[in-house]
């Protein structure tokens, strides 16, 4: 028990660290680029890229040192800890989210618009009309998001920097013998591949519509002294949701829902083309595809809504 209330203590405090100095350095790039911001495009990328990476060096930071909790085979602490942690994300990843289906997300509509623009041609129709149409809009989500996509792989190169510094022999004897994981492969993919990008592909979706339903059922409140109780109300029933789905699937696929935090944790597990491609397809086409339908749907649902007025 002293044992496992040391390890809490240091990955709380380590963690708590970690998140405040990347949000004081999150509010101090806000505040010193805010007027520029709003006049330079450039500036507006250079935002969009420090945001993602910080929020990707808080998302990387955060799963490992929880993931210590789990290893040690403290297994309920891992759960209450990743509650806590859950509760922190919907705040502080409410406008960037670490995650490539966010600039999806950010960017739907002139996504799918980029796609659109080809169904007026008389000339190409068919399957290959829709493979062109797919390219192009595979090439407007990278020049949006392209600014989001480099945040987060550098957030990752510095997450994983922070960690093997505090790890090597600064805080418990867990964090100095856990330190190999850092280069290691850490297989989460424990079924068919097929399989796998169902549980993934479904979790988003079920994540994306259900949280929907719970923001329109619990909207923000107006008075002051209900908006932090009513902001909990509705982030822990988002949380609990989200530890009832871990709790199914982290056995079989780690149930991510998120393709750059599945990557990142299983980057050395990609050394052949086999591995590699069942990786990218289950936990990176999955969600994606699973993203795309709920926001076609939602459009859909939207566009159906004004017709009716």
């Amino acid at each position: 028990m002293t044992e496992m209330r040391e390890l809490f203590f240091t990955t709380t405090c380590t963690t708590t660290l970690g998140v405040a100095s990347a949000e004081v350095f999150r509010w101090a790039f806000h505040y010193l680029t805010i007027a520029d911001s709003k006049r330079f495009g450039a500036v507006r990328h250079l935002h969009e890229f420090v945001h993602s990476a910080i929020s990707a060096f808080i998302l990387i930071v955060c799963a490992h040192e929880k993931g210590l909790l789990l290893w040690a085979g403290y297994k309920i602490t891992f759960f209450a800890f990743t509650f806590v942690l859950l509760l922190v994300y919907f705040r502080i990843f409410s406008i960037h989210s670490p995650s490539p289906c966010h600039a999806l997300e950010k960017h739907w509509m002139q996504i799918y618009k980029s796609g659109t623009v080809l169904s007026n041609n008389q000339v190409i129709k068919g399957t290959i009309l829709n493979i062109l149409s797919l390219y192009k809009m595979t090439l407007t989500y990278f020049r949006l998001g392209a600014a989001s996509l480099l945040g987060q792989y550098v957030g990752l190169k510095l997450a994983i920097m922070w960690l093997k510094y505090c790890w090597n022999g600064w805080l418990t004897v867990h964090h100095e013998t856990s330190l190999p994981i850092l280069d290691e492969c850490m297989v989460c993919l424990n079924t068919h591949t097929l399989a796998a990008v169902i549980v993934e592909s479904l979790l988003t979706f079920v994540y994306l519509y259900s949280f929907e339903i719970i923001d329109k059922m619990l909207p923000p409140q107006n008075d002051a002294g209900k908006v932090f109780s009513a902001a909990i109300t509705k982030n822990s029933i988002k949380g609990a949701i989200i530890l009832i789905a871990m709790y199914l699937f982290m056995d079989i696929t780690g149930a991510f829902a998120n393709p750059f935090l599945a990557l990142s944790l299983q980057r050395h597990c990609m050394s052949d083309f086999a591995t590699s491609s069942a990786i990218i397809f289950v936990y990176g086409v999955g969600p994606f595809i699973a993203t795309a339908i709920y926001l076609r749907l939602r459009q859909t649902d939207s566009a159906k809504a004004k017709a009716s007025v």
